[in-house]
C-alpha cells in the first residue's frame, strides 16, 4: 500500500511506502474503461483516456 500525498513541490505528489500486500495487485484497464462508460460511452475513446492517464502515472512514478 501506498499514501498520496499533496505537496508543495515541482511534482505536486509524495509516496510513502505503507505495507505490502500479500496478494497480487494487477491493474485492469478494460475494467478501468468499463468503470468510466457513463462518462465516455466510446470504449475506444475510454481506452485512449484510460492508456494516457496509465503512462502520465508511470512517468511521475506512481505506478509501476
Amino acid at each position: 500500500m501506498q499514501r498520496i500525498c499533496l505537496t508543495d513541490t515541482p511534482e505536486h505528489f509524495a509516496t510513502t511506502d505503507l505495507a505490502a500486500g500479500l496478494e497480487a495487485l494487477r491493474f485492469d484497464p478494460s475494467h478501468a474503461v468499463r468503470m468510466i462508460s457513463d462518462l465516455v460511452p466510446n470504449p475506444f475513446v475510454g481506452r485512449e483516456i484510460v492508456g494516457a492517464v496509465v503512462t502520465r502515472l508511470v512517468a511521475r512514478g506512481l505506478m509501476r
